[in-house]
């Protein structure tokens, strides 16, 4: 599957996808939010075929390039 393959590279790099993190679990699957529970199989498709990059303001320009240059040399 296209999106542990690549979240399982990026980790290995220390680069932390929350969709491989949260092993492709949509958000409504998690126990906390069980009473608001419903299908949803665009979200179930979806999650399989994204990945997330870390986005935040704690992010420095080395993390920046190390994300950039892993991504670049990840085989697909």
């Amino acid at each position: 599957m296209y999106n542990n393959r690549v979240g399982k590279e990026l980790f290995e790099n220390g680069i932390v996808s929350d969709s491989y993190r949260f092993k492709i679990k949509p958000l409504y699957r998690m126990p906390i939010f069980s009473n608001f529970a419903s299908s949803c199989p665009n979200t179930e498709r979806l999650l399989h075929r994204i990945i997330t990059l870390p986005t935040h303001e704690g992010l420095r320009e080395a993390d920046i390039k190390k994300i950039i240059e892993t991504v670049k040399n990840i085989t697909l």
